[in-house]
């Protein structure tokens, strides 16, 4: 007996809805222990997603200071050839030195957003959340 596509996109579905269901049913808390290591997978999310944020704020103050450090080197060879003077270049150091320490700062961020990470992730008892990803958690909203 063959299927018609109909019929085949219609038991697709189905099994669609069926693996979503036993998802949502595996990932449901039972007992007091579980609704804490839920809501701790739910902060994994929100931290991995804050370490991304921070990240991508670190690579753009990395453009920057690149830049900043091309304005320099375009500077020091024109106070080389006395076309201005070494004064007039503070300002750019000044600004890649604020630069430097805003990354150096998001890059301490980063590192204590992964150790809270690792310790939640250390702290969760029950089994079956132990093998889910947190990204999983980023449907789930607590009011």
């Amino acid at each position: 007996m063959s299927m018609t596509a109909e019929n085949m996109l219609y038991h697709v579905d189905t099994d669609i809805h069926t693996l979503e269901d036993e998802s949502e049913h595996f990932l449901s808390p039972q007992t007091e222990q579980e609704e804490q290591d839920y809501l701790a997978l739910k902060v994994m999310q929100e931290i991995e997603d804050e370490i991304v944020e921070l990240e991508v704020e670190r690579s753009q103050l990395q453009v920057e200071f690149d830049k900043k450090t091309i304005e320099h080197e375009a500077a020091q060879a024109l106070i080389q050839n006395g076309e201005i003077d070494a004064n007039d270049v503070q300002e750019i150091l000044e600004r890649r030195a604020q630069i430097e320490l805003a990354m150096q700062d998001l890059q301490r961020k980063v590192r204590i957003k992964e150790k809270v990470l690792e310790q939640i992730k250390e702290s969760i008892k029950t089994e079956r959340y132990k093998i889910v990803n947190p990204v999983a958690m980023r449907n789930i909203h607590f009011f």
